[in-house]
């Protein structure tokens, strides 16, 4: 991308960028209740025929899909609280204690969609991967995909993205309404 630069007459030079393009600072795409809807249904498509016995929703962004998702293929659903942000595991939860229950209810062997709203630097679900897969053969479905995350699993998604390329961060329309003023 090429950008103009004004010369002023003190030889100083001002670029005419804005300060989000000079500091790469990414930007903020909202995401619509219409965005959700077309990407459920696109996931449903995906979805319908892959045999699934159970659907984990991965709290906080994954419940609202994975509730949709569940009512949509008749799978019954369960949520995990398990969230990293940056790396740091922010609702320490025993996963194999929490994987050991959920065989209990539903046995062992089974397939299992592990569903988030969005897999944008793969920390996340490669914490949950790591675990589920000795339990399960799992498969993770979710509304955006950063492409470049390698799960090593089948991964269903609503719409791919390039995090290298496109720079902005996402708010879900879930998250924006309790914000807005009555």
């Amino acid at each position: 991308m090429t950008y103009t630069s004004v010369y002023r007459s003190d030889l100083t030079t001002i670029d005419l960028r804005s300060k989000n393009e000079i500091l790469d600072i990414p930007t903020h795409e909202e995401y619509g209740y219409n965005d959700f809807q077309i990407h459920i249904k696109s996931l449903v498509t995906q979805l319908k025929d892959q045999n699934i016995d159970y659907m984990v929703g991965v709290s906080r962004g994954g419940c609202i899909p994975a509730v949709v998702l569940s009512h949509a293929l008749s799978i019954p659903v369960t949520m995990i609280d398990h969230t990293t942000r940056d790396g740091v595991n922010l609702n320490p939860v025993d996963l194999r204690d929490y994987f050991k229950y959920v065989t209990k209810k539903i046995g062992s062997n089974k397939n299992i969609l592990i569903v988030d709203d969005i897999i944008d630097n793969g920390s996340t679900i490669m914490e949950l991967l790591n675990v589920s897969n000795i339990f399960y053969n799992v498969s993770v479905a979710c509304l955006l995909y950063n492409e470049n995350v390698v799960t090593g699993v089948d991964v269903f998604y609503g719409r791919k993205y390039n995090r290298r390329i496109e720079k902005q961060y996402f708010n879900f329309w879930w998250e924006t309404m309790s914000k807005e003023k009555s």
